[in-house]
């Protein structure tokens, strides 16, 4: 139909009326055709365009132009209609063909039949598909022996239901299993038979070389025979039984320790055990890498990590033999950072309460530490420094070293001093007095220095990495006459301790100035120490 008014369109583009050769203008050539036919010119071919023709619609007379257009007209219906023609005897042959060739062999259907009843044993659909088949076949037929023949049309038998959700539910069933057949994996019937069918395979191969595979046999069961009596007569049995003694009553006892004195120091990134070798009836520990226990510890840890595995090992092996001896340790932290000197503080506080401990060490930040783990662990503790002067070394003191003291414990050692010293004022060489003013003077802008952090300790304190925000309130009680009286005091004393021009000729500091110096610190740390605790008190 596209075609035909595509046809038409360029055809009759030049006519004076629209919509040539459409389904309107057809019914009207047509109804012309069977009046001029049937009635105007009856027994002439229309269109008839003889001299003295008239037009079958309008009835005027027929000019050649006219009868030019109505013979295209014509012509062009003809041409049309047989086109229509031929194209629909070809689509009605494509369609009996296909229909033909659509029909099921009869052992196809059978074999169908059989296995829906037989292989799945589904007799009911079976009679369905059969029944529904049967009709259908019986359907085509009459339909193709009608337009092959051109007999009458016998009456179509009524299709029966074709049951496809049934067979599609089948069908789907019969795929799993055949998948789950294919797969070695999931058929349990496959996998007996594949290893009934190795075994079979082994059976054959196993025929052939009886005789070689029994004589091998009977030599591995003599190898096995030789090597249990080279056991029982080796050399190395009072090794083996030390090692099995060692490790049934030292070596599990002690790595377990290990494991735990480990623990304590604060290594999470770091892996190592114990392990035990005897060499000449002597039980033997060594650190290993978990994960790498064929490499020497010694040759990856840090300097750190390797002291602080030595202390586990130390403390672990002291704690298995269940002596309370005492035990000294030489600077225990060098090369450790903050974090494991703690640790390291806490366990030597820890075993404090069990023995003595004498530490030896230079290291303040560690003492500090050291200290507040025995102040937690209500663990006891004394110390003792080691001085060394001009003239002598190795002087003991039953106090710690000036820059390690509170405070409180350095103004009264300056008092103390100060008290010792002060009769050198009024030497005749007054020399000694300068010396000691000197050393005074400094100590005293130290510990200045040194009350000002600790008004500072609630929130950030000396050695301390940590900050801590509870301690707010204390530090809020500080105030700017506070900073004032600190600033003047740090003033005086550095004025007292640089040297003036000789021509001022300046006046020697006395013991009473000092004194003075040691009373307003004395009162200011007071002050500021009872208002913090009030603070905390509101605070808390």
């Amino acid at each position: 139909q596209a075609a035909a008014s595509a046809a038409a369109e360029d055809l009759f583009s030049g006519d004076p009326l629209p919509d040539i050769g459409s389904e309107a203008w057809r019914e009207l050539w047509e109804a012309a055709r069977h009046y001029s036919e049937q009635h105007a010119y009856a027994g002439s071919a229309y269109p008839y365009v003889s001299d003295g023709a008239r037009c079958v619609l309008c009835q005027q007379d027929l000019s050649e132009e006219a009868s030019s257009r109505l013979k295209r007209f014509e012509d062009f219906v003809q041409e049309e209609t047989k086109r229509r023609e031929e194209e629909a005897a070809s689509a009605h042959q494509d369609a009996l063909k296909a229909t033909a060739d659509a029909k099921v062999p009869e052992p196809d259907i059978l074999a169908a039949e059989s296995l829906i009843r037989d292989e799945i044993g589904d007799d009911e659909l079976a009679a369905e598909v059969r029944h529904a088949t049967r009709i259908l076949l019986k359907r085509m037929e009459i339909v193709l022996r009608y337009h092959a023949a051109d007999e009458d049309s016998e009456p179509l038998p009524i299709a029966a239901a074709w049951p496809a959700e049934a067979i599609a539910k089948r069908s789907i069933a019969l795929s799993a299993r055949l998948a789950a057949a294919r797969d070695p994996e999931k058929s349990d019937e496959r996998k007996k038979l594949h290893a009934e069918f190795k075994e079979l395979e082994d059976r054959a191969l196993l025929a052939a070389i009886e005789s070689r595979v029994v004589s091998e046999i009977q030599r591995r069961r003599a190898v096995v025979k030789l090597q249990s009596l080279l056991k029982e007569t080796a050399t190395n049995r009072i090794t083996k039984k030390s090692g099995e003694v060692a490790e049934r009553l030292v070596t599990n006892a002690l790595r377990d320790r290990f494991a735990e004195e480990f623990g304590k120091f604060e290594l999470p990134n770091l892996k190592v055990e114990l392990g035990t070798e005897s060499r000449y009836g002597v039980p033997r520990f060594q650190v290993r890498l978990v994960e790498k226990p064929e490499i020497s510890a010694g040759d990856v840890l840090s300097e750190g990590e390797y002291r602080c595995v030595a202390l586990a090992v130390f403390l672990s092996e002291l704690a298995t033999t269940g002596s309370r001896s005492a035990i000294v340790f030489d600077d225990p932290v060098s090369s450790l950072d903050h974090a494991h000197r703690e640790s390291v503080a806490a366990r030597l506080a820890e075993e404090g309460k069990h023995r003595q401990i004498v530490v030896f060490t230079h290291d303040l930040a560690f003492l500090f530490y050291l200290a507040r783990a025995c102040r937690k662990l209500r663990a006891d503790i004394a110390y003792r420094s080691v001085a060394r002067y001009a003239e002598f070394a190795g002087i003991v003191h039953q106090h710690l070293p000036f820059e390690a003291r509170t405070v409180d414990r350095a103004i009264n050692g300056m008092r103390s001093y100060l008290d010792d010293v002060k009769h050198q004022f009024d030497a005749d060489d007054p020399s000694e007095w300068e010396v000691a003013a000197s050393g005074l003077l400094l100590q005293l802008r130290s510990t200045w220095e040194r009350a000002v952090a600790d008004s500072m300790g609630p929130v950030v304190k000396r050695f301390d990495p940590k900050v801590k925000t509870s301690g707010l309130a204390e530090v809020s009680a500080l105030k700017p006459e506070d900073c004032r009286i600190v600033r003047q005091a740090y003033g005086r004393i550095s004025k007292l301790m640089h040297s003036s021009p000789d021509a001022v000729n300046p006046a020697a500091v006395g013991p009473d100035e000092i004194q003075k110096e040691l009373d307003e610190l004395e009162k200011w740390v007071a002050d500021v120490t009872e208002r913090q605790k009030q603070s905390k008190c509101l605070c808390d």
